[in-house]
């Protein structure tokens, strides 16, 4: 079998190409996948955001192409906690009930397990300044072999 990569157009400065692969009625299909942290949620939900047309127009294509988006309980978390103004905490609370509610996002909760490599990472790279949310969304990458390509 040939996995063949579908390139996501280079419009999102952090935009991931994934691939991965799937098994439907015995026959292998290629789906993309890739990972959303809490920028791209955030510039989704505002329109005057430097980065809304980029994220617009990659969802769209995703969408397209039948992508699936992986996302962590805790990139959730904190683009709610980013837009706790009561001006947009509104439109922060739908985004995150139709992220949970669309079949073409995953969204991985809080485990135990992930939590604990999420805290081992954050202790033994002091020489960066990642938060654990993004240490979370590292070790969930790596597991799902989600790389940068």
């Amino acid at each position: 079998m040939r996995l063949r990569t579908t390139r996501c157009p280079r419009i999102w400065p952090t935009n991931t190409t994934i691939t991965s692969t799937a098994v439907h009625e015995g026959r292998a299909a290629v789906v993309a996948t890739n990972f959303a942290d809490a920028s791209y949620w955030m510039a989704l939900s505002r329109k005057r955001d430097q980065y809304n047309r980029h994220v617009v127009a990659w969802s769209r294509f995703a969408i397209r192409t039948k992508s699936i988006i992986v996302t962590t309980e805790a990139v959730l978390w904190e683009w709610l906690n980013a837009f706790s103004d009561a001006s947009t905490r509104a439109v922060a609370a739908e985004g995150y009930r139709r992220a949970h509610a669309d079949p073409r996002i995953e969204v991985v909760p809080f485990q135990p397990e992930l939590i604990g490599s999420a805290v081992e990472l954050y202790q033994t790279r002091p020489d960066k300044s990642w938060s654990l949310t993004d240490c979370l969304s590292f070790v969930v990458m790596e597991r799902r072999q989600l790389t940068r390509r």
